[in-house]
C-alpha cells in the first residue's frame, strides 16, 4: 500500500530554541542539493495563525526548518535548515501576505574567512598565502572554524560533526592535501575546492556541519537495489534531453609553459570519422594533471550524457523522496534504459495552499553513473586548473595515517599553593596549576588535544630532576604531598589525540609551597580535683567548641598561676583525654590553671578558660565515716543477694517450663506450616487464596516470634538479676545453659519454618509473576488515541522482548519489578526482595491488609525516539482542547486565589448572581461599583439614611409625607414667625392665661379697646389714676385712651383668646419657645412653615422617609452608609457612576467595566464568560496575610543588588513582619543582561539574618551568551550571598554542553558534585582552606581520578594499606620473617587480597603477601630483610576488597 508525503515549516530562534510550527503558509519552495547550499522561499499572511512568529525584525533573526513525514514522526532532512535573509510585501495588500527568501544554514560558511595574517607565508612562491602542508580536510576546516569562533563569528554556532583525525562517520581521513589560501578566502570556497578535488562530501544537519571522505557509504548510500522508483507508482513524468554535439575522440591540451599534450579515445563513436577537440587551459603544468584533464574531457565526449528531472508522486507512492532517499544517494530510476542506477543530485519540494487545499509536489534531478563521474571529474579539473579562482594550488594524495605535527606550548601557566594536613596530622603542601587551552599545532593548523602532562621539581634540586605531577584532560591539575616552605618549578605540555609527537613545553613557573601557620583550636577548660596534698588536672580532649581537636594537634601545655594573668607553663604532657598530677603545691593554697594547645608545626593556641582550686590535705574523718557506712550497706546488699539467689532458682525452673512450652508450640507451628504447604500445592492456581494463606502463616509465625521474644526477655531479666552474684550461682548457670540450649533448638526449628515459608512465598511470587506477564502481554496490544502508536506496560524494556517491534512515538508505562529492604543495618546487611507491597485498610496492624502487585504501579512514562526511551512530559496545552475543561469537571473549592492570573476573572466568567455578599471583601463595593439609581428604597436598611447621608436641601416638601413632621421632629425654636401663616393662631390656639402682660406689646391696647369717653392718656396726669381711684368696672374700653393700656397696665392672664383680634399676634409678639407642639393645630405646619435645613435626622420618625418622600437623584453615594447593602438583589438595565462614555464605572447585566481618569479601559468583568480585564496590581486584602498580583514585579540578586530584574509576580504576604515575603515571579528583563525568560519561586524570610531558599528556572545571560538555567538554593543567611549555603544547578549554555552542579559550602569548607557534558567528565569533591579531595571520571581519557588520602567506610574499606620501617641503616628496626598485618576495621562482607613491596636502595630484598582472602588481615613474608645494610629498608603493602 502506498504512502503520502507531508511537509511543514518550523520556526526557531537564531541559534536557539524552537518557536513553533507555521501552520498556514500560502506556498513554499524548498531545495536540497548534493554538496551545495540549498534555498527556501515561502509566502505567509501575517493575519493567519503563526503570523506573529515571523513578524519580527530581520535583524533579530529567524531560522526556518522544513520537516517531512509519511504519517509517522516528523524529521528534518539534511541541509533543510534555512535562514531568513529577505522579505517582501505590499502595503496595500489587505491579506498581509509577505514573501520570504531564505538560504540554507551552510550559507554561513561564506561568512567565515581566512583572516589570520600571522599564518601567511613570508617568502617563496606562495608568499602572502596561508599554507596547509599534508593536512587532512578535517584539519583545514577545523582551523578556519576554531579561529572564527575565537573571534566571536558564525563558527561559534556551527557545531562540527568531525575532527582533525576522523570524518563524521568516525572513519580516518583517506587523503591529505597541500594547499595555499589567500587572505580573505571564505570557508565555503575552501570546502567547494575540497569537493571539487574529490576529497570530501558535506552537508548540514540542523546546525551541525558534517563532512565525510568523498563517496563515503555513510553519506552516499547505495539504495539502488531497495529504492526502485517506477513510472505510475512513484514518477509522474521524467523528461530528458540528449545530444551528440560534443562527441570527440581526439583531444589536444595546451597548458602553461608551452606544454602540449594529446590523447585518443578509441571508445568514442565515429559515425563520420574522428571528431577532434582542442583545449587551452591555464594552471596545467605537469603531465599527470594534463592526463587527468584529458581523460575527463574524452570521457565526457565519448557518449551521450544523461541528466533527468523526475516529477515524483507524493500521494500513494511506494518510495518517497526525503523519507526513503535524499541527495547523494544512489537509486534505480527510469532513464533511456528504463531502469538505471542514478545519483540523486537535487530534490525540490513545493507546497501550494493558495486555493484552500494544500498540495505538495516534488521534483528530483538525477545523474546517471557516467554523468555523475564526469561531474566529479570536471569539478576536480576545475579545482586543479582554477587555482587562482580558488586562491590556492592543490596536490592531494592518500593519507598514510601518520600525523607528526607538534602542538603549541600552553600559555598562561598560573600556579597557586595551599597547605593541608596529612593522615598523621602533619602539614603538607599542595600546588594547583591552571593554563590556557591548546587548539593549534606549531604550523597554525587545528589539532585535537587528548590530554596535558604536568611535571615538577624542587628549585634546589637538579635541573633535570623532573617528576610527574599527573596527566589530565582539563586545563588544570592539583597534586599534593609536597614539603612546606620549599619552592616548586612546574612545566606543562599538550598530548595530541592523533599525532605521534608530544607538544612543546610551556615556560617554567615557580611557586613557594605554603606552610601551616594556623594555630590549633583553643582547648576546653581543665577539670581540677585535689586530695592528699596534690592537684589532679584532667582534660576531656575537646576544644572549647566541643567538636573535636584539629588533626594536627600534638599536645597541650598546662599553665599555673595565682591569677589568670600570671600563668606559667608547668607541664607539656597533655596529649588527649589524660590526667596530670601537680605535686609542687602545698595544702591550703589556691591556684589558677589553664590549658594551651600546640600543633605539629609548633603553632600555639590561646589559653583556655581558667579553673581555680584550693589544695586539699590528707584523708579527713568525714571520709573514714563514709567508708564505714558503705561497708555496712554492702553487708545488707550481700544478704539480700543471697535471698535473690533462692528466688532466682525458682524463676529458672519456670523459665525451663516456658521453654518446653515454646518447643511444643513450635512443633505445632511446623505441623501448621506443613499443612499450609500442602494447601498451597493444591491451590497453586489460585493466587488470591495463596496470598491469604501467606498472610495467615505470617501471623502465626509472628505470634511464635512474639512468644520466643518474651522468653528472651524473661531470660534477659534473669541475667540482669544475677549480675554481681555469678560466683554463688554455679547451679543456676547450669540451668541457664540448658535453657540456652533449648532456645538454640527453638531458633533452629524457627529457621527451618522460615525457610519453608520463604519457599511458599516464592511459589506465590512466581504465580503472581506469571499472572503479571499475562497482563503485560495484554496491555502490549493497546494503542494511543490516534491509533498510530503502541502503549507498553510493565517492568521489562519492550525493545528487549522477543517478537515485539517498537516504533518511534510508542509509549512505555514502566512499572517496578521488585523492591528491597535491609534485614538489618541499611547498606550493611543482606536485603529482602519482593514484587508487591501491602497497606492497611484502617488502623495499621489492626485491620485487613490490601496486597498491591508492583506491576500495577506505573513509576514513569517514557516515549521511544528511535534510539532510546525518554521521559514523556504531558503539557496541558498539548492534550487539552480549548474549552474542554468546563465547570462540571472542576471540584468544589479547587481554584484558589493564587491560581488566578491577573485579569483572568472577566465578567463572562461569572455565572449570573454568582457574586453573593459573602464573596465580596469588606469595603470592596465602592461608589464606582454601583450604577446610577441602583440604590432603591428597599435596598436601605432601617435607620440607614442618617442625617450625614442626606445632602443639604435634599429633603424637599415633596419628599415629606403628609403628617410626617410631628412635634418631636421640630427642633427647639425651629417654628419662627415666618413659619406661621397669617391668621393661623386663632383663639383656640391660645391657652387660657397664655397672654400675660409681658406678652402685650407696648401700645397694644388701643382706644378701641377702651370704652368711648374713657380715660385717655392726656386726661390723666402721670400716676394720677391709681387702682384705688378707679371704681370696679369703671374703666371701660371707651375710657381708655389710645395706646394707654401698656403691658404694665394689664394683669397677668388678663388677655384671653377672645381679647385678641384676628391677625393681632404677629411673629414679633411671640416669645422664644412660646409656640409648643400643643399650640399647633393638626396639619398647620406645611412646607412653607419649615426653615431650610431645619429638619435634621433626629426630627424624622422611624420609617418616615419612604420612597415617595425622596426626590429623584437625591440619594448620592455620600448619603449611603458603608456596608448597608447585604443580601439585596439589584435590578435594572445599567448602574453607572457617569453617563459619559468610557468614564467611571458601568455595571450591566453582561458585566462590569471601569475607566481611569484618562478614559483608559482598566476593568472588564464579563458576565457571559468571555475575556476579563483587571489592570494594575490586585491583592486580596490591605494588610495581614494576603495575596498580591502585580504586572510590574521587581527583584534583585543578593550577590548583585545593582542588577534589577523586572517581570510580573504573585507575592504571598505572611502574618506579621518579614524581611521578604514569599513570591512567585517571572523574569522578563535584567538591567545588565537585557531580555530574559524565567520563573522564580522564593520562600521569603522573616528577618534580615534569617535563612531562606528559592528556585529559578528559565533562560538567562546577555545576548550571544545565553544559557538555560535551573537552580534551587538554600542559604543560612538569605540576605548575605557569602553565608553558608547549598544549591543544585542545571545549566545549558549556547555553544557548549550542559553542566550540572550540587554544592554545599560555608566559610570553612565546601563539598559537591559537578558534571560537564562537553568535557565528558564528572567530579565529586570536598574541600576547605587546605585543599580539595574527591573523585573525577573522564570519558574522553577513560580515566578515573582520585584525590585525597586513601580511606574507607567502616566495615567496607575498599583498600587497606600499611607501611613500616624494618631497618634503620644497619640497625634492625622492626623485622620478622613473617609479619602479621591485622586490619583496624575488618570487612563485614568480602575478603582482601593484596600486594607488598620493599622500598630500599639495597638489592635482593623480597617481600610478598600470604594468607590472603581474609576479612581481617594477612601476613607479609620477608626475605633477606635481616641482612646488614647501610640504608633504610621500608616495607609497604596494599590490599583490596573482593567478593
Amino acid at each position: 500500500m502506498g504512502r503520502n508525503l507531508y511537509a511543514r515549516l518550523v520556526a526557531y530562534q537564531p541559534h536557539g530554541d524552537r518557536i513553533g510550527v507555521l501552520p498556514q503558509p500560502a506556498s513554499f519552495d524548498a531545495l536540497q542539493e548534493w554538496d551545495e547550499t540549498g534555498s527556501l522561499s515561502f509566502e505567509y499572511s501575517m493575519l493567519t495563525v503563526g503570523g506573529d512568529t515571523i513578524s519580527r525584525q530581520l535583524s533579530t533573526g529567524t531560522e526556518i526548518a522544513v520537516e517531512v513525514s509519511d504519517g509517522g514522526a516528523w524529521v528534518e532532512p539534511a541541509s533543510m535548515r534555512y535562514l531568513i535573509i529577505k522579505r517582501e510585501g505590499d502595503q496595500t495588500d489587505t491579506t498581509g501576505t509577505l514573501k520570504f527568501t531564505c538560504v540554507s544554514y551552510g550559507w554561513l560558511l561564506n561568512k567565515i574567512l581566512n583572516l589570520n595574517t600571522s599564518a601567511l607565508r613570508a617568502d617563496g612562491d606562495n608568499k602572502g598565502k596561508r599554507p596547509f602542508l599534508s593536512a587532512t580536510a578535517g584539519t583545514i576546516i577545523s582551523t578556519f572554524v576554531d579561529e572564527n569562533k575565537a573571534r566571536g563569528g558564525a563558527g561559534a554556532h556551527l557545531a562540527p560533526g568531525f575532527d582533525t583525525g576522523k570524518d563524521s562517520a568516525g572513519a580516518s581521513w583517506s587523503r591529505v592535501s597541500t594547499l595555499y589560501y589567500s587572505l580573505g578566502v571564505s570557508l565555503k570556497t575552501v570546502i567547494d575546492g575540497l569537493v571539487q578535488g574529490g576529497v570530501i562530501d558535506w552537508d548540514t544537519q540542523g546546525r551541525t556541519l558534517r563532512v565525510w571522505n568523498a563517496d563515503s557509504i555513510n553519506r552516499s548510500r547505495d539504495l539502488s537495489t531497495t529504492v526502485i522508483v517506477q513510472l505510475a507508482k512513484d514518477v509522474l513524468g521524467i523528461p530528458y534531453e540528449e545530444s551528440i554535439e560534443d562527441l570527440s575522440s581526439h583531444i589536444l591540451v595546451s597548458g602553461d609553459n608551452d606544454l602540449i599534450f594529446t590523447e585518443d579515445n578509441p571508445a568514442a563513436p565515429t559515425p563520420w570519422g574522428k571528431w577532434e577537440s582542442y583545449v587551452s587551459q591555464g594552471g596545467v603544468s605537469d603531465k599527470g594533471t594534463a592526463q587527468a584533464f584529458m581523460q575527463a574531457e574524452l570521457a565526457s565526449a565519448a557518449r551521450m550524457r544523461g541528466s533527468y528531472t523526475a516529477e515524483m508522486l507524493t500521494v500513494d507512492a511506494t518510495n518517497l523522496p526525503l523519507i526513503d532517499y535524499q541527495c547523494g544517494d544512489w537509486i534505480t530510476a527510469p532513464t533511456i534504459s528504463h531502469g538505471e542506477k542514478t545519483r540523486v543530485q537535487q530534490i525540490k519540494l513545493a507546497l501550494d495552499n493558495t486555493n484552500g487545499g494544500a498540495s505538495i509536489t516534488c521534483s528530483v534531478t538525477l545523474n546517471d553513473a557516467l554523468m555523475d563521474s564526469q561531474v566529479r571529474q570536471a569539478k576536480k579539473i576545475n579545482g586543479i586548473t582554477g587555482g587562482a579562482a580558488l586562491a590556492g594550488s592543490e596536490s592531494s594524495r592518500p593519507n598514510t595515517g601518520n600525523d607528526h605535527r607538534v602542538p603549541k606550548a600552553p600559555e598562561g601557566l598560573v600556579l597557586a599553593s595551599d597547605a593541608y594536613l596529612d593522615s598523621t596530622g602533619h602539614a603538607r603542601g599542595l600546588v594547583s596549576a591552571v593554563w590556557g587551552e591548546v587548539s593549534q599545532a606549531t604550523d597554525n593548523t587545528a589539532i585535537e588535544i587528548d590530554s596535558y602532562r604536568v611535571e615538577w621539581r624542587y628549585s634546589d634540586s637538579d635541573a633535570d630532576a623532573w617528576m610527574s605531577a599527573g596527566v589530565t584532560s582539563d586545563e588544570r591539575l592539583s597534586w599534593s604531598g609536597l614539603d612546606c616552605g620549599r619552592t616548586v618549578v612546574v612545566r606543562v605540555r599538550a598530548i595530541p589525540t592523533y599525532s605521534d609527537k608530544p607538544g612543546e613545553w610551556s615556560g617554567e613557573k615557580s611557586v613557594t609551597v605554603a606552610s601551616d601557620v594556623t594555630p590549633p583550636s583553643v582547648p576546653s577548660a581543665p577539670r581540677l580535683s585535689s586530695e592528699t596534698g596534690i592537684v589532679s588536672i584532667s582534660w576531656d580532649g575537646l576544644p572549647a567548641t566541643g567538636t573535636g581537636m584539629d588533626a594536627d594537634f600534638d599536645h597541650c601545655e598546662v599553665g599555673r598561676g595565682l591569677t589568670s594573668g600570671s600563668l606559667a607553663v608547668v607541664s607539656a604532657a597533655m596529649t588527649g583525654r589524660t590526667q596530670w598530677v601537680d605535686t609542687d603545691v602545698l595544702p591550703g593554697a589556691v591556684w589558677t590553671y589553664a590549658l594551651r594547645a600546640v600543633d605539629h608545626a609548633g603553632n600555639k593556641s590561646a589559653w583556655s578558660k581558667t579553673a581555680q582550686i584550693e589544695v586539699v590535705g590528707a584523708v579527713s574523718q568525714e571520709q573514714i565515716d563514709k567508708i564505714q557506712s558503705d561497708l555496712a550497706e554492702n553487708e545488707k546488699t550481700l544478704a539480700q543477694a543471697q535471698k535473690d539467689i533462692a528466688s532466682n532458682k525458682q524463676t529458672i525452673q519456670k523459665t525451663n517450663q516456658t521453654v518446653e512450652q515454646v518447643k511444643s508450640d513450635v512443633d505445632e507451628t511446623k505441623q501448621t506450616v506443613a499443612g499450609v504447604r500442602q494447601d498451597l500445592t493444591q491451590t497453586n492456581a489460585t493466587l488470591a487464596q495463596a496470598q491469604k494463606d501467606i498472610a495467615s502463616n505470617k501471623q502465626t509465625i509472628q505470634q511464635t516470634n512474639q512468644t520466643v521474644s518474651q522468653v528472651k526477655t524473661d531470660v534477659s531479666g534473669v541475667k540482669t538479676d544475677l549480675t554481681g552474684v555469678k560466683n554463688d550461682l554455679t547451679g543456676v548457670k547450669t540451668g541457664l545453659d540448658n535453657a540456652q540450649s533449648d532456645l538454640t533448638k527453638v531458633r533452629t526449628d524457627l529457621t527451618a519454618a522460615n525457610k519453608e515459608l520463604d519457599q511458599v512465598g516464592k511459589t506465590a511470587s512466581d504465580a503472581a509473576s506469571k499472572a503479571q506477564q499475562a497482563y503485560t502481554a495484554a496491555t502490549g496490544a493497546q494503542k494511543t488515541a490516534d491509533g498510530l502508536h503502541n502503549i507498553f506496560k510493565g517492568w521489562q524494556d519492550p525493545t528487549s522482548m522477543s517478537g515485539v517491534t517498537v516504533k518511534t512515538g510508542d509509549f512505555w508505562y514502566r512499572t517496578q519489578q521488585f523492591w528491597t529492604t535491609s534485614q538489618g543495618e541499611p547498606d550493611n546487611s543482606p536485603s529482602l526482595l519482593a514484587n508487591f507491597y501491602t497497606y492497611a485498610e484502617g488502623e495499621p496492624d489492626n485491620s485487613p491488609s490490601v496486597l498491591v502487585p508492583l506491576e500495577s504501579e506505573v513509576v514513569e512514562v517514557l516515549t521511544w525516539d528511535g534510539d532510546s526511551w525518554n521521559p514523556y512530559t504531558l503539557v496541558a496545552s498539548n492534550v487539552v482542547a480549548s474549552g474542554t475543561i468546563t465547570g462540571d469537571l472542576i471540584a468544589a473549592n479547587t481554584i484558589l486565589a493564587d491560581h488566578l492570573a491577573a485579569g483572568s476573572v472577566t465578567t463572562d466568567k461569572l455565572v449570573s448572581l454568582a457574586v453573593t455578599a459573602d464573596k465580596l471583601a469588606a469595603n470592596s463595593v465602592t461608589a464606582g461599583k454601583i450604577a446610577a439609581l441602583a440604590v432603591t428604597a428597599d435596598k436601605l436598611a432601617a435607620n440607614a439614611v442618617t442625617a450625614g447621608k442626606i445632602a443639604a436641601n435634599a429633603v424637599t416638601a415633596g419628599t415629606i409625607a403628609s403628617g410626617a413632621v410631628t412635634t418631636d421632629k421640630l427642633a427647639a425654636l425651629s417654628v419662627t414667625a415666618a413659619k406661621i401663616a397669617a391668621l393661623t393662631i386663632t383663639g383656640d390656639k391660645i391657652a387660657a392665661n397664655a397672654i400675660s402682660a409681658d406678652k402685650i406689646a407696648a401700645n397694644a391696647v388701643t382706644s378701641a379697646k377702651i370704652a368711648a369717653g374713657a380715660v385717655t392718656a392726656d386726661k390723666l396726669s402721670a400716676n394720677a389714676v391709681t387702682a384705688g381711684t378707679i371704681a370696679s368696672g369703671a374703666v371701660t374700653t371707651d375710657k381708655l385712651a389710645a395706646l394707654s393700656v401698656t403691658a404694665a397696665k394689664i394683669a397677668a392672664l388678663t388677655i384671653t383668646g377672645d381679647k385678641i383680634a384676628a391677625n393681632a399676634i404677629s411673629a414679633d409678639k411671640l416669645a422664644a419657645n412660646a409656640v409648643t407642639a400643643d399650640k399647633l393645630a393638626a396639619n398647620s405646619v406645611n412646607a412653607s412653615k419649615i426653615v431650610s435645613g431645619a429638619i435634621t435626622a433626629d426630627k424624622l420618625a422611624a420609617n418616615s422617609v419612604t420612597a415617595v418622600k425622596i426626590a429623584a437623584g437625591s440619594i448620592t453615594t455620600d448619603k449611603i452608609k458603608a456596608g448597608q447593602f447585604q443580601g439585596y438583589v439589584f435590578t435594572g438595565a445599567i448602574y453607572q457612576s457617569s453617563t459619559a462614555a468610557d468614564t467611571g464605572f458601568k455595571l450591566r447585566d453582561s458585566g462590569l467595566d471601569m475607566w481611569d481618569s484618562n478614559h483608559n479601559h482598566t476593568v472588564h468583568l464579563d458576565g457571559n464568560g468571555g475575556d476579563n480585564l483587571l489592570t494594575g496590581t490586585f491583592q486580596t486584602a490591605l494588610s495581614g496575610r494576603r495575596v498580591r498580583i502585580s504586572p510590574d514585579f521587581s527583584q534583585y540578586e543578593v550577590a548583585d543588588q545593582g542588577a534589577s530584574i523586572i517581570g510580573s509576580g504573585i507575592q504571598l504576604f505572611l502574618d506579621g513582619t518579614a524581611a521578604s515575603h514569599p513570591y512567585i515571579a517571572s523574569e522578563s528583563s535584567v538591567s545588565d543582561e537585557g531580555q530574559v525568560s524565567g520563573i522564580v519561586i522564593n520562600g521569603g524570610h522573616r528577618g534580615d539574618g534569617d535563612p531562606g531558599a528559592f528556585l529559578r528556572v528559565g533562560e538567562r545571560g546577555a545576548p550571544g551568551d545565553r544559557y538555560g538555567n535551573a537552580i534551587m538554593k538554600a542559604s543560612q543567611k538569605y540576605s548575605d550571598a557569602s553565608s553558608p549555603h547549598s544549591y543544585v544547578q542545571a545549566r545549558a549554555p549556547q555553544g557548549s554542553g550542559p553542566t550540572a552542579i550540587i554544592r554545599a559550602e560555608n566559610g570553612a569548607g565546601y563539598a559537591g558534585y559537578y558534571a560537564n557534558s562537553d568535557q565528558g567528565y564528572s567530579y565529586m569533591y570536598a574541600g576547605d582552606s587546605n585543599g580539595t579531595v574527591g573523585m573525577q571520571a573522564d570519558i574522553r581519557t577513560g580515566y578515573l581520578y582520585l584525590g585525597g588520602y586513601l580511606g574507607g567506610i567502616t566495615g567496607r574499606h575498599t583498600f587497606q594499606k600499611t607501611q613500616w620501617r624494618m631497618r634503620t641503616g644497619s640497625t634492625p628496626h622492626n623485622y620478622a620473617g613473617e609479619v602479621k598485618w591485622t586490619f583496624g576495621t575488618p570487612a563485614k562482607y568480602g575478603v582482601y587480597v593484596g600486594v607488598a613491596s620493599a622500598d630500599t636502595d639495597w638489592a635482593g630484598i623480597i617481600i610478598h603477601p600470604c594468607r590472603t582472602n581474609s576479612a581481617s588481615g594477612m601476613s607479609i613474608k620477608l626475605f633477606n630483610a635481616d641482612i646488614d645494610t647501610t640504608v633504610d629498608i621500608w616495607a609497604a603493602a596494599l590490599a583490596w576488597l573482593k567478593k
